[in-house]
């Protein structure tokens, strides 16, 4: 799964310019909008079926109900615990992930409205926001419990962002 992410961002660091009189360039986003949409599927389920129960306290993280003011106080207030390394590690690689392959489904999209309803997409801020606090409470977990580990993830999510700017 995650070898089929690197493989898209790959794919996707030379975005062809959309415009209206192309059909390959148009077929392009719209497939590579479905891979990515799927992909990120695909990581979202595994990831609330395999990782997030290993995770205690996540479900004190209630993300439906509250409203976007209080996005923030929720990240701050979100403490998990992570009885082993190798699960904050999952916990922080899944959510980076997800929240990249969200942002570049959503700019494929962008001009591709049909693409909108036909994939079902949306980024919910609650669920963005969880995603976040997650990200943020496993990376300081890392940091405070295991200095290698965070200084490796550090590297492999650097060259991440890097790719992603390579992308935007």
């Amino acid at each position: 799964m995650l070898v089929d992410v690197n493989e898209l961002l790959s794919d996707l660091s030379e975005v062809p310019i959309l415009d209206n009189g192309s059909s390959d360039t148009r077929a392009w986003h719209e497939n590579n909008a479905i891979r990515a949409s799927k992909i990120t599927d695909n990581i979202k389920n595994w990831y609330s079926r395999d990782i997030e129960p290993l995770i205690v306290g996540t479900s004190n993280l209630s993300s439906k109900h509250d409203s976007p003011e209080q996005y923030p106080a929720l990240i701050e207030s979100y403490t998990p615990y992570y009885a082993d390394t190798l699960i904050a590690i999952l916990d922080c690689v899944a959510n980076f992930t997800i929240i990249k392959l969200e942002k570049r489904v959503q700019s494929l999209i962008w001009n591709l409205p049909q693409m909108d309803k036909q994939l079902d997409f949306s980024i919910s801020p609650s669920v963005n926001a969880k995603q976040h606090a997650s990200l943020k409470s496993s990376y300081e977990f890392l940091r405070k419990h295991s200095e290698h580990s965070v200084g490796t993830l550090s590297s492999a999510l650097q060259q991440l962002c890097r790719l992603e700017t390579i992308i935007s």
